[in-house]
C-alpha cells in the first residue's frame, strides 16, 4: 500500500546530493555585500526563507558580522540544517514555520529565498500573503534576494530532465503541467520502502513570469523589484532568474 509522507520528508535524505552549493554561495555573498554596503560597520541580520537543508544558511554564516534566522516548513529539512550549523559552531535561530505565516521576533535587514522555493506558492493569493508577511518582517530599505523558474526560457524537455536528476539519487519523479498557460505544475516524488511499501509526496508549483512578480511585489507598496541577470550568469543556472526586491 502506498503511504503519503509529510512534505519534503522524502526529499530531505537526498536533497544535498543534487543541490548546487556553489551557486548558493555566490548568491549569499552578493546579498551580504549589498547589505553591508547599506549598513557599514555593524552586524547585519538575514533571514533564510525556505532554508531547506541549510546550504544558504551555512554560506551566510561564513561571513563575519552576519546573524542568521532560518525558516522552513519541513522539520526533516530543519534538522539537517541545524546539524550543519552546529558543525560550524555557529548560533542560528531556527524557526519551524510556513513562510506565509512569517513572524520574526524583530525585523531583519535582509532576506533570501533560493532553489525557486517561491514557486511552491502556487496560488497568487499565497504569494501575496507571503509578500505582506515579508514586508512586516524586513526593515525599511531592507533587501530580499530570490530566484524563480524562468517560464519563458524553460526547455520543452525540462520535466524529463528533472525526472532523470531525481532518478539519479533513487527517487522516481513525475512532473506534469496542471495549467501550462499559467505556468502551474505538479510534481510527485516516490520510492519503494521496505517498511511501508511505496512512499510518496507531491507538490504544486507555479513558474511565475517577471511581470507577475513585479505586480505582486509592488501591489502592496511594500517593495521595488529588479531582475539580476548578471547573478544568474554567475550562478550558471540558465532556467532560473534572480531578483532583488527592496523594502520601501
Amino acid at each position: 500500500m502506498a503511504r503519503q509522507l509529510d512534505p519534503y520528508a522524502l526529499l530531505a535524505d537526498v536533497y544535498d546530493r543534487l543541490s548546487r552549493v556553489e551557486s548558493k554561495e555566490i548568491a549569499a555573498e552578493y546579498l551580504v555585500r549589498r547589505l553591508k554596503g547599506l549598513h557599514p560597520g555593524r552586524t547585519i541580520s538575514v533571514v533564510d526563507l525556505a532554508c531547506g537543508s541549510g546550504n544558504v544558511t551555512t554560506a551566510l554564516l561564513r561571513h563575519e558580522n552576519v546573524t542568521v534566522t532560518a525558516v522552513d516548513t519541513s522539520a526533516s529539512m530543519l534538522a539537517i540544517a541545524e546539524a550543519k550549523a552546529q558543525r560550524l559552531n555557529q548560533a542560528v535561530s531556527f524557526v519551524h514555520s510556513d513562510i506565509r505565516q512569517l513572524d520574526l521576533a524583530t525585523p531583519h535587514d535582509g532576506a533570501v529565498c533560493l532553489s525557486f522555493s517561491l514557486a511552491y506558492l502556487a496560488e497568487k493569493a499565497d504569494l501575496l500573503q507571503f509578500i505582506r508577511r515579508l514586508g512586516a518582517n524586513i526593515r525599511r530599505g531592507g533587501l530580499f534576494l530570490f530566484d524563480m523558474i524562468d517560464r519563458s526560457a524553460l526547455r520543452s524537455d525540462w520535466f524529463d530532465i528533472e525526472a532523470k536528476r531525481w532518478q539519479s539519487v533513487g527517487l522516481s519523479a513525475r512532473v506534469e503541467w496542471t495549467d501550462r498557460a499559467a505556468g502551474a505544475y505538479r510534481i510527485e516524488y516516490s520510492r519503494d520502502d521496505l517498511q511501508h511499501g511505496r512512499v510518496f509526496e507531491h507538490h504544486h508549483g507555479r513558474a511565475y513570469l517577471e511581470s507577475e512578480l513585479v505586480t505582486a511585489f509592488t501591489s502592496e507598496s511594500y517593495f521595488t523589484i529588479v531582475p539580476l541577470s548578471a547573478l544568474a550568469t554567475s550562478c550558471a543556472t540558465p532556467h532560473l532568474r534572480y531578483f532583488l526586491a527592496q523594502r520601501t
